[in-house]
């Protein structure tokens, strides 16, 4: 169970599960047993390793996955989210001129866009998985702290192997072959690195 407002981190290696539970969790996967409670779809964010990015104009980006007449987002909030997630050069640009993002944007870019959606969105529930893994750690911290302190309601679930990931998060998990296998503190974690 994660309250509303808290942080979890799953962990654990390769093929454990962790990207299908939180697949599942996020409504993008209805297969398997059980049942999961969490807020409305429109009101979750599912961020994966390689973020959505399309052909569009910058504000399609921003919003997705709303349209623009669904969000009806100010310039001046689409450009503090950038600049918020170190994209001052795109916080300058034209908001509507149409590009292929994908393309034009690096990974960590990419990367950035998506969390600047988080910041527009404004989500109850945010589910990373390894959204942050093209990211400097400067970035990564920044965007964090600034969900952490824009949507103290928001409750959020990662997966993520950094240690700064480790410690801003109230809870981790470890699965082993789909298994749960440890839960526990950060700072327990923290104090066995060889069980991360």
């Amino acid at each position: 169970e994660v309250r509303g407002g808290d942080h979890l981190l799953v962990t654990g290696a390769s093929g454990a599960g962790k990207s299908s539970l939180l697949r599942a969790v996020a409504g993008l996967w209805d297969r398997g047993e059980g049942s999961v409670v969490r807020p409305p779809r429109n009101e979750t964010v599912f961020l994966p390793q390689r973020p959505y990015a399309t052909l569009g104009s910058l504000r399609q980006q921003l919003v997705y996955p709303k349209t623009v007449a669904e969000a009806a987002a100010r310039d001046e909030d689409l450009r503090a989210a950038l600049e918020t997630c170190r994209l001052g050069r795109l916080a300058a640009s034209d908001l509507d001129t149409v590009r292929d993002w994908g393309d034009e944007l690096s990974l960590g870019e990419q990367q950035r866009l998506a969390f600047a959606r988080v910041l527009v969105a404004r989500p109850r529930l945010c589910v990373l998985d390894e959204a942050t893994s093209a990211v400097d750690y400067a970035t990564d911290a920044k965007v964090q702290a600034m969900i952490r302190r824009t949507f103290s309601g928001c409750t959020i679930l990662v997966i993520a192997h950094r240690i700064n990931t480790i410690i801003e998060n109230h809870q981790v998990v470890c699965l082993q072959a789909g298994n749960l296998v440890a839960m526990d503190s950060p700072s327990a974690m923290l104090a066995d690195p060889n069980s991360i």
